[in-house]
């Protein structure tokens, strides 16, 4: 990846990256870009795609069923009471994101 792909990729999120870091994330590109082509050394024409991980498919008859633990269970009231700032019904938070 060039470095003006990586200006413009950061300038995309808000982000203004010094030399020292684009150079660092040219070097980390450069290495999975490396560790992805060590895979090309693979022959798996003979390989099937795996479509889960395991031979046994889930079965959702053996997961517990769900339990609403009390003690964790939080009130409206409650966390209004626990936010820094609230208008009665609703937390308020500080806008981060422009028009």
């Amino acid at each position: 990846m060039t470095e003006e792909k990586i200006k413009k990729l950061a300038n995309d999120i808000y982000l203004n990256p010094s030399e020292e870091v684009i150079a660092l994330t040219k070097k980390l590109l450069a290495s999975i870009d490396f560790q992805l082509k060590e895979l090309d050394k693979f022959d798996l024409a003979t390989t099937k795609p795996l479509s889960r991980l395991t031979k046994n498919p889930l079965s959702f008859q053996s997961l517990r069923e769900d339990e609403v633990v009390e003690f964790a269970y939080l009130t409206k009231e409650k966390m209004l009471q626990n936010s820094p700032s609230n208008n009665g019904d609703f937390v308020t938070i500080k806008k981060v994101v422009n028009d």
